[in-house]
């Protein structure tokens, strides 16, 4: 499985329950994704594209079960203007992509529920309590984390 189809697939799994919750309200819940780089790069829209295929393979459609917002962005400073603009929209889930823009949007949202994609050491950088059960409010976690080499089905 490559890169692209496992966090596709993965980010897909994870939002359906989340959003099959989120539904019951009528309103679409707005999931904000921050990956790295451009949309001018293809490999950089590939991968979003890839997230947007899983979604669609989890049988999720965009409008009708969730408002997904594409932020760019390039250093934290621009990862915290998003992460304000998307808390004042009413964001439900942000997934920040790399180590930098997952510890600034903890820092800057930590009520709100965190994928982290390609989060480094989420232990060491202090993102996560422990990998068994990485923190949250009750029994539901408000972190996730996996590394897009981990290996098929893993969230490590």
């Amino acid at each position: 499985m490559d890169r692209r189809t496992f966090i596709g697939s993965l980010a897909g799994g994870l939002l359906a329950a989340r959003l099959a919750e989120a539904q019951q309200t009528g309103t679409p819940p707005l999931i904000g994704l921050l990956p790295l780089g451009s949309p001018a790069d293809a490999y950089d829209q590939a991968l979003v594209e890839a997230f947007r295929q899983g979604l669609r393979e989890a049988g999720i459609t965009e409008g009708r079960d969730l408002e997904l917002e594409v932020v760019w962005t390039k250093g934290e400073l621009k990862v915290a203007q998003a992460v304000v603009r998307l808390k004042q929209r009413g964001v439900k889930l942000l997934i920040p992509v790399g180590s930098t823009a997952s510890m600034t949007v903890k820092r800057q949202a930590p009520d709100t529920p965190i994928l982290f994609i390609s989060a480094g050491n989420p232990l060491g950088l202090g993102l996560v309590e422990s990998l068994r059960r990485p923190g949250g409010r009750g029994r539901e976690p408000s972190a996730w984390w996996f590394r897009s080499h981990c290996g098929s089905g893993r969230i490590c």
